[in-house]
């Protein structure tokens, strides 16, 4: 995920969101690692703005209110 020039920051202090930009594109725009509980893997989001105050705002909403694709999936093959 990081290289060296990469900007990491945890916005939990758990390392359940990530905060990430990556420094080598044209246009870098923050994009955020969410873990979920008693899930394995994690969620790769783009939070599609410059302004870090922004994206912390829209990778914490993300974690705290997971969208309904996830929950409806696991409604799909637990059926």
């Amino acid at each position: 995920m990081a290289n060296d020039g990469d900007v990491r920051i945890d916005l939990r202090g758990d390392g359940r969101v990530i905060l990430y930009k990556r420094d080598k594109l044209k246009d870098p725009v923050w994009q955020a690692r969410v873990r979920f509980p008693n899930s394995t893997g994690y969620k790769r989001i783009s939070t599609k703005t410059l302004d870090q105050r922004e994206a912390e705002r829209c990778a914490l909403n993300y974690y705290e209110e997971p969208s309904r694709d996830i929950c409806y999936s696991r409604y799909i093959f637990l059926s």
